[in-house]
């Protein structure tokens, strides 16, 4: 299941996502464990089409399931479709998940957080609501820049 869902994955195109749900709905109702590599895999094809609510919803169902908790390559996928897509309230809530699992953050964890702080910077002072988003962003990359 995991290299067919890698080949949907990697024909890097939007309709291929529909394929993938099949295949993983297939792995469930026949009863072969969905791997927290099989899922990455998955969110990795959904974040390469830009489909982000799509990620999001297969990122919640890893946290819901003890035996595929997400790792730090797929907290790394997701942070890569959240800068793609401008969605800083996102790069917050994963730093917030990856610290809350345990996951130590690598050089492209890093990179992710000070880009996104510096979108932030970029796109001038945010609304009220975000201005709390902002500035835990632009902490946590100054956090894990210097814990680098």
């Amino acid at each position: 299941y995991g290299i067919l869902l890698n080949a949907y994955v990697r024909l890097a195109d939007y309709s291929a996502g529909e394929r993938c749900r099949q295949i993983l709905s297939e792995m469930q109702g026949s009863g072969v464990p969905v791997s927290a590599v099989v899922y990455t895999t998955v969110i990795k094809g959904r974040v390469n089409a830009l489909d982000m609510p799509s990620a999001w919803s297969h990122f919640e169902a890893m946290l819901s399931d003890p035996a595929a908790q997400p790792n730090l390559r797929t907290v790394n996928t997701m942070l890569r479709g959240c800068l793609y897509v401008g969605d800083g309230a996102g790069v917050d809530r994963l730093l917030e998940t990856a610290a809350r699992l345990g996951l130590e953050p690598d050089r492209a964890t890093r990179d992710a957080a000070v880009r996104a702080a510096a979108a932030v910077r970029a796109a001038g002072a945010p609304p009220s609501g975000a201005r709390s988003r902002a500035s835990r962003a632009a902490s946590a990359a100054v956090s894990l820049a210097a814990a680098a």
